[in-house]
């Protein structure tokens, strides 16, 4: 006997993971909470985005979204290696996934023809052992070294990503992430002041992040958490 025909889905933190459970057996539709996260309403411009993650494929809705409003889309965390693997660039001994390449590569080419500025970090920090106790230095994206392994932006993206950012009338940050070790932090660090003293300047505002600080003309804050 059949009980239900659809699945109810309110809960964009998990939209776009591959979770066990009701929707395996009953086709999902969004709820009006993920539709509010998911329509930011009107956009004054320009209109920053900024898509955090550890995996594309963990933010493949955030990024297709934003690829659709946004003129600038500001990539950062961990998969931005995939991204420079897309490119055909170095990732040294960074780990990535083919189906996320081509996924990366897709977005690169739709921002093409959309006319969407990509933004990437032009430095990066990179260690030569994946532990706390290895050597470090920063280098150029384009010229990461083999056998080093990104960890980090550097402070000419720091630069590069808060004069997009001050352009703006209109920012959304999807998403805070650190990279694998906490010590390497200046990618969040780059992102959270700026975002909040933005709002606090006026700038239209949406953040879809966890954070222990905030600003009092955010103008939406998610309902469910980030990964």
């Amino acid at each position: 006997m059949d009980f239900a025909k659809k699945s109810l889905n309110d809960a964009l933190g998990i939209a776009h993971e591959a979770v066990e459970g009701v929707s395996k057996f009953l086709p999902p539709f969004t709820g009006s909470h993920e539709k509010r996260e998911l329509d930011i309403g009107p956009i004054q411009r320009p209109f920053v985005a900024v898509v955090d993650g550890k995996r594309v494929s963990n933010r493949k809705l955030q990024i297709e979204s934003m690829l659709d409003k946004s003129d600038t889309l500001i990539l950062n965390g961990e998969m931005i290696f995939t991204f420079y693997k897309a490119q055909d660039l170095s990732v040294g001994s960074f780990p990535v996934d083919d189906e996320d390449v081509n996924f990366a590569k897709s977005i690169l080419e739709k921002a093409k023809l959309r006319r969407v500025e990509i933004l990437l970090p032009s430095d990066v920090v990179v260690v030569d052992r994946f532990t706390y106790y290895g050597k470090n230095k920063v280098v150029a994206a384009s010229a990461i070294p083999d056998g080093w392994t990104g960890v980090d932006i550097g402070p000419e993206s720091v630069y590069l990503f808060h004069n997009a950012l001050d352009s703006a009338k209109t920012v959304m940050w999807e998403g805070a992430e650190t990279y694998e070790f906490g010590k390497f932090s200046r990618a969040l660090e780059t992102i959270s002041p700026k975002v909040f003293e933005l709002g606090d300047k006026g700038v239209k505002t949406f953040i879809g992040v966890q954070t222990e600080t905030g600003s009092s003309e955010i103008e939406y804050t998610r309902t469910v958490g980030a990964e």
